[in-house]
C-alpha cells in the first residue's frame, strides 16, 4: 500500500491535464475514495497486529484487501485500473488524495 501511494505521487509530477470522460468499468471518484479509505484502514490493522511472521503479516493484508474488494463488488484489477485512470490527470488525482485525507482524519 505504502508502493500504491508512492506511484500515486510519482504520477501526479508527470500527469498532464485534460477534461475526460470516465469509461465503463472505472470506479466513481467518490466510490474509490471509499475503497481507498477501507483499504488505508485495513493497511493500518495489520500494522497495528504486531507480527513478527512476515508470512502471516501478508497474508492478513492479502486477507483485509480482498475483504475489501468484496465488499465493494470489485476486483482487484478494477481497483488498479481506475487508480490508473485518475492517475492520469493531475488534478483529478489531487482530489481524490485530498478526499482521502479528508476521510482518514
Amino acid at each position: 500500500m505504502k508502493r500504491l501511494v508512492l506511484v500515486l505521487f510519482i504520477l501526479v509530477l508527470g500527469s498532464c491535464s485534460k477534461e475526460r470522460s470516465v469509461p465503463e468499468g472505472i470506479l466513481p471518484k467518490d466510490r474509490l475514495v471509499e475503497v481507498i479509505v477501507d483499504l488505508q484502514r485495513a493497511e493500518a490493522l495489520v500494522n497495528s497486529k504486531q507480527d513478527t511472521n512476515r508470512a502471516i503479516r501478508d497474508l492478513r493484508a492479502k486477507t483485509y484487501s480482498e475483504q475489501v474488494f468484496e465488499k465493494y463488488g470489485i476486483s482487484k484489477e478494477v481497483y488498479i485500473e481506475s487508480i490508473e485512470f485518475y492517475s492520469l490527470e493531475t488534478k483529478e488525482l489531487e482530489e481524490l488524495i485530498k478526499s482521502v485525507a479528508i476521510k482518514l482524519n
